[in-house]
């Protein structure tokens, strides 16, 4: 849904499907879409794993921590 962190994330299309909060009916046809396009289902897999492995790399973020924290101390 169109809630917290999944809106800093899912920052177009090929990266994933956004319904409104409560959205019951846009939940739905979301699904449906999923379910009946499979090249839909690749895309968005494909891109939004190569997205997070490139913008949420473990080993990147903790180097990152740890020089915010640097410039703190």
């Amino acid at each position: 849904t169109e809630t917290g962190g999944a809106k800093d994330i899912i920052t177009s299309p090929e990266l994933g499907m956004l319904v409104a909060v409560n959205s019951l009916d846009g939940a739905t046809k979301a699904i449906l879409q999923l379910v009946n396009d499979a090249e839909l289902r690749s895309t968005i897999g494909k891109k939004s794993r190569a997205y997070v492995v490139e913008k949420y790399n473990w080993n990147t973020n903790v180097a990152q921590m740890i020089s915010e924290y640097k410039k703190l101390v």
